[in-house]
């Protein structure tokens, strides 16, 4: 299947693709971003009223914190977005006597223009904490960052924090990656896998090749070779037994579920799926054609569309309050641009298993596999952004080293 390149907003026919290439000090680090004309706008604010955070706040004393969180999708998507709308929630509930912050939220917004015209409307009000949940915020916040020397930003999947009030985290789903694939290579019976994408970055790119070791490792007839790809980049090659589709469009449900269709009609019988909207699609898809589901961001067996109840078999699970609150306690510290992991060992990520869709021993292998991940017996790769797009990676499911930089 084509690869496609990434873009946000499916309502848009996009006529060109923009490479953007970042430099930062460390080396140059790119992602592939697309950016769309402005999408219809739907935006929400919920407002809660807390108590006292702390009066040696870097960001400012004798103000009242005020926290607001910008996402680039719809806060039901059963993926990226509701993994960080529960989780800001999870935030203020967590903090109810312990910060005194109105907590607004936003959704639907991607665009830089929209991000930076939010920014400088929030700060107008009086919000002195800004997380934006996905890599599109890191550059419009690193831009206007300098402009509010006393706001404190988070920018969640950023890789920059090199500015004093701009701190970046990241999500450990090569973790999640090694050990959901190991459920899919459980539960297969075609030996046929699949795994649809928003697009090939950070995150979602570092859980293809843990998924496929995993897979691999729990069942051997499970075969790939993880390397260069003719359009850039670095994946899951042809001519294995695991699908791959990055769809190119996070939003694109037509897209994913079509995707998700092809897949079964292979022989695919276990599918994984991350990013956005393409989720609802592929989970569409794998209805229609009663194929097993895989999830990431949040429980997709937690009130699923009608349908998907007997087909998802696990998730992993997003808690990116886990993160937050240590950046609240930096922040309230004088640090302000730290770095932080979602990781299997700091609880930010969960695995969630279907215990009604997966057999009782292979949730005991499960189990086991978990716990090694945990504890570091079995090593998984983070594949930053750097690897990702600058080092030739190359992986096979026979390799003795998993993985070999040139």
């Amino acid at each position: 299947m084509s690869e496609k390149e990434p873009k946000r907003n499916s309502r848009t026919i996009i006529a060109a693709v923009v490479i953007i290439v970042i430099v930062i000090v460390a080396g140059a680090v790119y992602y592939f971003i697309q950016t769309p004309p402005a999408p219809t706008v739907v935006t929400t604010t919920q407002t809660t009223v807390v108590q006292s955070f702390s009066a040696t706040s870097a960001v400012t004393s004798a103000a009242p914190l005020k926290i607001a969180m910008i996402m680039p999708g719809r806060i039901d998507d059963l993926a990226w977005n509701q993994a960080s709308y529960a989780s800001f929630e999870d935030l203020l509930t967590a903090n109810n006597e312990g910060i005194n912050t109105c907590g607004c939220w936003i959704q639907n917004h991607e665009e830089a223009t929209q991000i930076k015209a939010d920014v400088a409307d929030l700060v107008s009000k009086g919000f002195n904490l800004i997380i934006g949940s996905g890599f599109e915020f890191q550059v419009p916040i690193q831009e206007v960052a300098p402009q509010y020397p006393s706001v404190s930003f988070l920018v969640i999947a950023g890789w920059n924090n090199s500015l004093p009030n701009v701190a970046i985290s990241d999500v450990r789903t090569d973790q999640t990656g090694y050990i959901l694939g190991y459920l899919a290579g459980s539960m297969t019976h075609t030996n046929k896998i699949g795994y649809i994408m928003g697009a090939r970055v950070a995150e979602l790119a570092r859980f293809e090749p843990n998924f496929a070791q995993g897979a691999h490792d729990a069942n051997p007839k499970i075969t790939f070779t993880y390397g260069a790809l003719p359009g850039g980049g670095n994946g899951i090659q042809p001519g294995g037994t695991i699908s791959v589709v990055a769809v190119g469009d996070f939003h694109d449900l037509q897209g994913a579920k079509a995707d998700a269709e092809l897949m079964a009609g292979q022989g695919v019988d276990v599918i994984a799926t991350m990013g956005d909207g393409v989720v609802l699609g592929t989970i569409e898809g794998a209805i229609d054609k009663n194929v097993s589901l895989i999830g990431n961001g949040v429980d997709i067996a937690d009130s699923p569309p009608v349908g998907a109840e007997k087909l998802v078999l696990g998730s992993g699970s997003w808690k990116w309050d886990v993160v937050m609150n240590a950046w609240l306690k930096d922040v309230a510290a004088g640090n302000r641009n730290g770095k932080y992991w979602a990781s299997m060992q700091n609880g930010g990520l969960q695995i969630e298993i279907n215990q009604g869709n997966v057999p009782a021993a292979v949730q005991a292998q499960i189990a086991n596999i978990e716990t090694q991940v945990r504890s570091g017996q079995i090593q998984t790769n983070p594949l930053g952004p750097l690897s990702i797009g600058l080092n030739s990676i190359i992986m096979t499911a026979t390799s003795v080293t998993r993985y070999l930089k040139v």
